[in-house]
């Protein structure tokens, strides 16, 4: 079910303590570029080439217009510098449905708690405002500082689980 117009429009612009979280707009491409072409960002098995992150942009600008809600691009509030993306997102799991909270930094925001920042707006927007009882975070299993935000964002570890093409651990957090 689509959201209302008033609950889309909540979740535009969120605003955190130190972050900006805008939803993605055309002019925005080159940002997720960026980022999908530093391995800091995504990881090894993320990298896209500048074709395929265009294909991956156009299909959360989708996700936007279908759901009413997607991924962020987070702003410094301060610098308005663009520190990297977040936010929630349906993908396939194991042929399920499910609503993923996923984020991602630029290497010089690391270690500020930003990411905690972007997963603790992202799960409120899930329960708060969007009322939806589950949803479910992967991270590759060496990334142990991801791992951390969804713990202090209690999420649990559920199990192991092939996503895309490798091996990542799934958490979950149910509405409680």
């Amino acid at each position: 079910m689509f959201p209302s117009e008033d609950i889309v429009d909540a979740l535009t612009t969120v605003h955190t303590p130190r972050l900006l979280l805008r939803r993605l707009q055309e002019q925005d491409l080159g940002w997720m570029q960026r980022m999908d072409a530093n391995v800091n960002v995504v990881g090894p098995a993320g990298v896209r080439s500048a074709d395929e992150s265009e294909r991956f942009f156009g299909d959360q600008l989708r996700h936007w217009e279908q759901h009413g809600f997607g991924l962020w691009l987070a702003f410094d509030r301060t610098t308005l510098t663009c520190a990297g993306r977040g936010g929630l997102r349906h993908i396939d799991l194991d042929g399920q449905q499910v609503v993923q909270l996923g984020y991602g930094l630029f290497p010089k925001f690391w270690g500020q708690g930003l990411a905690t920042e972007i997963a603790e707006a992202s799960t409120q927007a899930g329960f708060d405002t969007l009322a939806l009882k589950r949803l479910v975070a992967l991270s590759l299993p060496m990334n142990l500082a991801s791992r951390r935000v969804l713990q202090k964002v209690k999420f649990r570890y559920v199990r192991d689980v092939q996503y895309d093409g490798s091996r990542h651990v799934l958490y979950e957090r149910l509405q409680t």
